[in-house]
């Protein structure tokens, strides 16, 4: 039997889960980005932050509009 009020409880909680996956992200790309600006070698970014070279690479290469 479909229970509607289970559906949507699961639903927000899938929807919460993905918005603070979002916000980590967001935060790491601020980081990266800050971190390069401040003459941190990639490395040693991709080390703190748990992402790879080719990552961190991405990250710095984007204009800054398109990583909002």
């Amino acid at each position: 039997e479909f229970d509607e009020d289970e559906f949507k409880r699961i639903c927000r909680e899938d929807g919460y889960a993905e918005g603070q996956e979002d916000g980590r992200m967001e935060k790491a790309v601020e980081a990266a980005r800050n971190l390069c600006d401040n003459g941190v070698s990639i490395e040693i970014i991709a080390k703190s932050l748990n992402m790879t070279i080719e990552q961190v690479n991405e990250i710095v290469k984007q204009p800054v509009s398109l990583q909002r």
